[in-house]
């Protein structure tokens, strides 16, 4: 996953950001989860590899909320590409985390504790109790999940015996969530809200454009957030943007001014580019695709246009400016 991994695992990171999605994600809005009820989860597991060897395995970000007197351990994993052997991956965790919670419920005990040699054998009590493990998949890419949604889809057996050994099986279902079709997402009390409206809009620019000029949120939102907008909407130029910003030590980002200074730096290359290619198409010719795909929002046509010689006449025949 590269850069879109390490922005959404700082990302959540933030006890807001994290109480937001799992609020929305498992509480259909509700402010169940509170951000100073939130506690981060450090704890490594090392399951043995095909060589016998440990290899530390973590979940890209967990946290602990308590409730009162009892816990609950949510974790998330991130996921911009399709992982045909997710079920067994989140069984694994799920199994080694709750095999986590035996040991140190085990530590804990006296051999007083014990009422009898089930109870001592066990290292658990008749008493004790696990706290809960919730991982949700978020899954941020537009293109459809294709893999196993559950552990039953990956095994090789006939209709007839699924049906006959479902009662035995265990299915170990996955909390896959699209990201770009979460609803309720005006729920959210961090700026989470305001990628979340982006990702809606990633694939009409002129309705991103115009999401961004009215809502004066846009003008002031945290580095991280801005970083985290830009890498989401795969836009090279807007994280670049950004880091040029965050080098003057800027504590707040303006995406409503970034998206303008964008526009303006494009239509002046574009121009430039159409004088440069006068002689061999007309003067204005270029200007005038620029001007027309800068009023369509179309920016990712026209950086498209600089530098590819066959996308910019397809252009100038959709926008019959050449026959």
């Amino acid at each position: 996953m590269g850069k879109i991994d390490h922005e959404l695992n700082h990302y959540f990171q933030d006890n807001r950001a994290f109480a937001d999605i799992i609020n929305l994600c498992v509480y259909d809005g509700r402010q169940v989860v509170l951000p100073q009820n939130l506690e981060n989860d450090s704890t490594v597991l090392y399951p043995k590899d095909r060589n016998g060897m440990s290899k530390e395995r973590r979940a890209d970000v967990s946290k602990r909320c308590s409730n009162g007197y009892s816990f609950c351990i949510y974790c998330l994993e991130n996921e911009s590409k399709i992982s045909y052997i997710m079920p067994v991956r989140n069984m694994e965790f799920e199994a080694a985390r709750y095999r986590e919670q035996l040991r140190e419920i085990a530590a804990s005990h006296k051999k007083t504790d014990y009422k009898n040699w089930d109870e001592y054998s066990s290292e658990f009590t008749k008493d004790d109790r696990l706290q809960p493990v919730i991982m949700l998949i978020l899954y941020w890419s537009r293109k459809p999940w294709d893999g196993a949604r559950n552990l039953t889809e990956m095994l090789d057996i006939s209709k007839e015996d699924r049906e006959q050994l479902a009662p035995f099986l265990q299915n170990c279902r996955l909390n896959l969530i699209n990201m770009y079709d979460l609803q309720n997402v005006d729920t959210c009390r961090s700026q989470l809200k305001y990628v979340l409206r982006l990702l809606k809009k990633d694939q009409n620019r002129e309705a991103l454009y115009r999401e961004v000029q009215e809502d004066p949120v846009y003008r002031n939102l945290k580095p991280e957030t801005g970083r985290m907008m830009a890498v989401l909407l795969r836009d090279d130029a807007l994280q670049q943007y950004i880091e040029d910003r965050e080098e003057d030590g800027k504590e707040t980002f303006n995406m409503c001014k970034a998206l303008d200074d964008m526009r303006q730096e494009a239509m002046e290359r574009g121009i430039s580019k159409g004088m440069n290619r006068g002689k061999a198409v007309g003067e204005d010719l270029f200007a005038r695709l620029t001007g027309s795909l800068l009023q369509d929002g179309r920016l990712d046509d026209l950086h498209l246009a600089v530098g590819d010689p066959d996308a910019r006449q397809a252009l100038y025949r959709e926008y019959h400016i050449l026959n």
